[in-house]
């Protein structure tokens, strides 16, 4: 997700995403807690932009505002996947869920890392890439033979009945 392709954009993209997690331990105990219902809240993403809005610093940086709304989503998503098991299984999963974000620099490594890996969909089938987003460590395929079949009948319902009323219509 650089915004020009190339690699010299991605330092942004790494500073923006400590940006984002600088508090994110506060934010996991607030979604565990049940205080809000998202591990990174939207509006964070506005209290950024106008922080950067206001600072003296060098303008808006060399990233367009949308490319920043992209990876802040991007940072959500990723964060949401790794902290949303965590929370609801009793302590001890509460507690290695707070000592991943604890580790923000690791956090923030390993989220920068499935952020550039998002490029090298672009050249991947559909497939490929339901298969790589439902293979993590976080979430699997299931067998869903049974769901699949009631989806073909349906279909074939469907189909059934646009040919028979195709038929009628010739007919009449």
């Amino acid at each position: 997700l650089r915004s020009s392709g190339n690699r010299k954009n991605s330092w942004e993209v790494e500073e923006y995403v400590k940006e984002v997690l600088c508090d994110v331990e506060t934010m996991f105990k607030d979604y565990a807690f049940g205080r809000t219902a998202e591990v990174i809240n939207p509006p964070l993403f506005y209290q950024i932009e106008c922080r950067r809005l206001c600072s003296n610093s060098s303008s808006k940086g060399l990233v367009p505002r949308i490319i920043r709304r992209l990876w802040f989503d991007c940072i959500s998503e990723c964060t949401a996947v790794r902290c949303r098991h965590y929370v609801g299984e009793g302590w001890e999963s509460w507690a290695r869920g707070l000592g991943t974000v604890h580790r923000k620099d690791k956090l923030a490594e390993d989220i920068c890392r499935e952020i550039s890996g998002f490029n090298d969909m672009g050249r991947m089938m559909v497939d490929e890439i339901v298969g790589r987003d439902m293979s993590s460590k976080h979430g699997t395929w299931r067998n869903y033979e049974i769901e699949g079949f009631e989806v073909g009948i349906q279909i074939e319902s469907c189909i059934l009945n646009s040919m028979v009323n195709e038929i009628v219509a010739d007919v009449i």
